[in-house]
């Protein structure tokens, strides 16, 4: 025997609204803005695909790869939220319409009709694989310099009712490309790295790449091509929203030169990153021990004469000897006159007291040793 289903379908004489989208697993911190003013200016409200005057629409930083995308749908006369097990039984909810737009309003994929659940998972890979697929106005984009950006994305959720009626939501997700701007390096010991990125949250990874040569790609790693010798990556902290992009690695070699490129990666993929155009040595110099200067340089030239070489001069120099042991030091010398002009140089070492390892200055508390970084805090002054 057939049965039927029997009762009213409840008439709310308006459409069940949909409200309050957000991203349920983004990071703590991340920008969010609920119920958008209405601004025709902006280019998610302007055009014949804007958001529509009335309907709600949020807007927000977005850090994950995948993001769960959820909302409410608000019972219009009580302005309360539905529960999921009313949503399922209802009679008068025949479902959601869920789209990916671009931020101009274009349909870049619809990814369900007649939907009933109260939340979607999205994927960052997929998102800009179907950005990629779909053909839009490339003139109008250009003109516009908006649209068509994976990275500038709504995802628009309309509710359906039995009479007909609809209510339209709009999510607005941005993740801005992570350009390395600038990159500072100094370098002793280890190379230090101080990059500025067009954006300063949300940053995953930084990856670090070193070659012999200045014209190589980041991004490339086939034949024919001038490539990388290295690759390290650099992890980031877990708060996304929080990051100082300074950082130390050890040389790649200490024999010779590297160029050294970065780039910073997001939830979307690397931004366009940067080669410092000067190749990188390190040395190891101990401030407290050496200088990165010659001081204290004095001379002096004495004439003297035999009887078999004649006239002659000799040439005597001092300088301030710095505290470490044996060092080379480079001596040039240039001689110029009316009729000559020659150039040489040669090399000197430290010299040494035989059975003597340390020459103390003063003694007690007076000793130069004891009062070094009272009376040199710089490292740099000439105190020996």
């Amino acid at each position: 025997m057939p049965k039927y289903i029997t009762g009213s379908i409840v008439n709310y004489q308006q459409a069940l609204e949909v409200s309050g989208i957000f991203v349920s697993n983004d990071l703590t911190g991340a920008a969010y803005q609920d119920n958008l003013v209405f601004d025709p200016t902006l280019s998610i409200f302007s055009g014949a695909s804007g958001i529509p005057f009335q309907s709600y629409a949020a807007s927000g930083d977005l850090f994950a790869r995948n993001p769960v995308i959820e909302w409410s749908l608000l019972n219009p006369i009580t302005k309360e939220p539905f529960d999921n097990d009313e949503i399922a039984d209802s009679l008068v909810f025949k479902g959601y319409n869920v789209s990916l737009l671009d931020e101009t309003g274009m349909l870049v994929r619809t990814l369900a009709t007649g939907y009933k659940n109260n939340k979607i998972i999205l994927n960052t890979y997929r998102i800009s694989d179907l950005f990629g697929r779909v053909q839009g106005d490339e003139e109008l984009t250009n003109f516009e310099e908006v649209g068509q950006d994976p990275r500038r994305f709504r995802l628009e959720v309309v509710s359906n009712d039995y009479y007909g009626r609809t209510s339209t939501g709009n999510l607005f997700l941005t993740s801005e490309q992570p350009d390395v701007t600038s990159l500072g390096i100094s370098f002793a010991d280890g190379i230090n790295f101080n990059p500025t990125l067009t954006k300063s949250s949300g940053i995953e990874k930084l990856q670090i790449w070193a070659s012999t040569g200045s014209g190589f790609a980041l991004d490339v790693t086939g034949s024919g091509s001038n490539r990388y010798q290295f690759i390290q990556e650099i992890d980031t902290p877990d708060d996304l929203t929080k990051i100082s992009f300074g950082f130390t690695i050890p040389p790649v070699d200490n024999t010779s030169g590297y160029y050294y490129g970065l780039a910073a990666f997001d939830n979307f993929g690397s931004g366009s990153g940067l080669i410092h155009n000067v190749a990188i040595k390190p040395y190891t110099v101990n401030l407290t021990n050496q200088r990165q200067s010659i001081t204290g340089i004095t001379g002096k030239v004495l004439a003297s004469k035999d009887s078999f070489i004649g006239a002659k001069s000799q040439l005597f120099l001092s300088w301030a000897r710095d505290r470490n042991e044996a060092l080379e030091y480079e001596v040039k010398v240039a001689e110029s006159g009316a009729h000559i002009r020659t150039t040489d140089s040669f090399i000197v070492r430290t010299p040494q007291i035989e059975g003597i390892s340390k020459v103390i200055h003063g003694t007690g508390t007076g000793r130069i040793d004891r009062r070094y970084l009272e009376n040199n805090p710089t490292f740099l002054d000439p105190y020996y």
